[in-house]
């Protein structure tokens, strides 16, 4: 029987007492560069190069990595977050759903929120493509307050000013309890917030204690126990990915609008620009028939006028913005995280909101009050909205594709099924939505002048 014996290869440079040595000095001090390891090892008598202590390191399960970036904590500091932790080591998962979390937090303009690896070829190292600009103190920021539930995220306030006690429960009157309202925290809520001098202060305190609130009991030094630590880092890599280049870019505009596809990803957003050009549409043929004589609006550009409007209040203009309306205000009352999270009311004020998602059935349903429509054929209207419905449909998924968002924050908590499901029930939702259109149209006019089909003459 042949047995394959391992292969000698080139004999290894460093000894096993040189390996001892190194792995030693790594173990007393893991801050200790290759070339302190490869000066140890010289003055040894034994000449390496840094790829080789790099190697021997790895063998022997070790490798560079980022120091991780932990506070500085006292005995007394170790002390308190023992206790904490043992404390609430058995809490159900259902006591830490009833606490409400809060930090604040600071973005810089170029700062530690910029990415620092690029990838590049030798000689491009000074393209501004491949640099990082650098200013002094960070070229501004912006301090936030923020909170969070496992229900879903509170408000987002920038601080303006240097904040102390009075502005502090100032902000918690006006962001926080508005908050819990909205995500419907009920009775029992816990209120997080750490032991900084302005959380602790007399006014503080006696604020919390008039509006009867239960303050989670927090050991000091220790942001890194506070999950919202996690929401920042996701704000701030999003922030970064829009590059900002002043302190105005940086303050103005939602995430979502920023991100990839702005605007035009966003449903409601589409829905404004299609009303929009279907009542400047009517408003255009209003004006011709001012204009023009009766007699000439019986062909010509006028009649085509009158049946593009028609085409696109009965297919598309009458279904999208039911479903708009519907949809938005069904799945607000559920859970307005899931489609409007609270954070947006500080720059969405709530008129503009009933104008965006409330204002356009009213509208619709007058126009269809005041002016008859011509509905086509059904087969031609349900296929017309499913081609709508498919394009967007496809939109959405590619702005997934390309930028690794969903364009609706329900989308994020939906797993495969559950999103097929979501996005298939939305589409096929339209077609009903259309005969709803054709029903009213047809109930309030009660005349074959616009019923379906174009109408033959009788023989005499």
């Amino acid at each position: 029987m042949t047995v394959n014996h391992p292969r000698s290869g080139a004999p290894c440079k460093i000894s096993p007492r040189g390996a001892s040595m190194i792995m030693r000095k790594v173990r007393d001090q893991p801050r200790t560069t290759r070339q302190d390891l490869v000066n140890d090892l010289k003055r040894a008598g034994t000449t390496v190069s840094k790829k080789t202590i790099s190697n021997t390191l790895r063998r022997h399960g070790l490798k560079s990595c980022s120091a991780r970036k932990v506070p500085l904590l006292k005995p007394a500091h170790v002390q308190a977050r023992l206790k904490f932790a043992n404390d609430h080591l058995d809490d159900p998962e259902e006591e830490w759903e009833k606490v409400m979390w809060s930090d604040e937090t600071k973005i810089e303009l170029f700062g530690l929120n910029s990415t620092r690896r690029v990838w590049r070829k030798k000689k491009d190292e000074y393209n501004p493509k491949n640099t990082i600009p650098t200013v002094k103190h960070g070229g501004g920021n912006i301090i936030l307050w923020g909170c969070f539930s496992a229900k879903g995220t509170g408000r987002l306030h920038r601080i303006e000013g240097r904040m102390d006690g009075a502005m502090y429960h100032e902000i918690l009157a006006n962001n926080l309890l508005p908050s819990v309202r909205a995500l419907k925290m009920g009775r029992g809520w816990v209120f997080q917030h750490d032991n900084d001098p302005k959380h602790t202060a007399r006014a503080t305190k006696e604020w919390l204690r008039k509006k009867h609130l239960k303050v989670l009991e927090w050991p000091s030094q220790s942001p890194d126990l506070n999950p919202i630590e996690n929401l920042w880092r996701e704000l701030k890599v999003r922030i970064a990915q829009r590059q900002p280049r002043n302190l105005k870019d940086l303050e103005k505009g939602h995430p979502g609008a920023k991100t990839y596809g702005g605007r035009w990803k966003y449903l409601t957003f589409l829905n404004l620009v299609l009303q929009t050009v279907f009542f400047g549409l009517v408003v255009l043929i209003d004006i011709i028939h001012l204009i023009l004589p009766s007699k000439s609006l019986r062909c010509g550009v006028p009649l085509l006028l009158v049946k593009l409007r028609d085409t696109i209040f009965t297919i598309w203009a009458f279904p999208v913005g039911t479903f708009v309306f519907l949809s938005f205000w069904l799945i607000y009352h559920y859970n307005r995280e899931l489609v409007f999270p609270t954070f947006l009311d500080d720059i969405i004020p709530i008129w503009l909101n009933h104008a965006m998602h409330t204002v356009i059935l009213p509208l619709a349903l007058l126009q269809m009050y005041i002016q008859p429509h011509r509905y086509g054929s059904k087969m031609r209207g349900i296929l017309g909205l499913a081609v709508l419905a498919v394009l967007y449909l496809g939109w959405v998924l590619w702005v997934r594709h390309a930028a690794g968002i969903w364009v609706y924050p329900i989308m994020e908590r939906l797993n495969s099924v559950g999103l097929v499901i979501f996005l298939g029930v939305s589409s096929i939702t339209m077609a009903p939505l259309y005969l709803l259109g054709e029903k009213l149209n047809h109930k309030i006019w009660r005349s074959t002048a616009v019923s379906a089909g174009p109408q033959r003459k009788k023989k005499k």
